[in-house]
């Protein structure tokens, strides 16, 4: 049975993806998606949502992440790629969050706060 929070993330990142795409094709790029969104999530919760820890979203990505990487790895992938790509996503949106808040540039804020980030 489809959780309300899997539901409710599926429909996020539907309306935040841009064009429909399909899902990638290779298993290690199916890993390094969820292990992404699983970043992704994981900063919003601490940073923004301060969701408790038994109703946290990047867990639903983390179970798909998990899932996936056996046969990520039996097809190539290192195991250290899926854990790169969940930090660096969580590092992303921690850089976002210090603009949204603290930069001296409005223009920045208020892209940092609707989730563009422009170097």
């Amino acid at each position: 049975m489809i959780s309300s929070c899997a539901i409710r993330i599926a429909l996020a990142c539907l309306a935040l993806s841009g064009p429909a795409r399909a899902l990638p094709t290779s298993p290690s790029e199916r890993a390094t998606l969820f292990a992404a969104c699983a970043g992704r999530y994981a900063a919003q919760e601490t940073f923004w949502g301060r969701q408790a820890d038994e109703d946290r979203d990047s867990d639903t990505f983390d179970a798909l992440t998990e899932a996936v990487m056996p046969a990520a790895i039996d097809y190539g992938m290192p195991p250290a790629v899926a854990r790169n790509a969940k930090f660096h996503a969580w590092r992303d949106h921690a850089y976002l969050r210090n603009d949204a808040e603290f930069s001296p540039d409005q223009g920045r804020r208020s892209r940092a706060a609707t989730g563009w980030r422009r170097n």
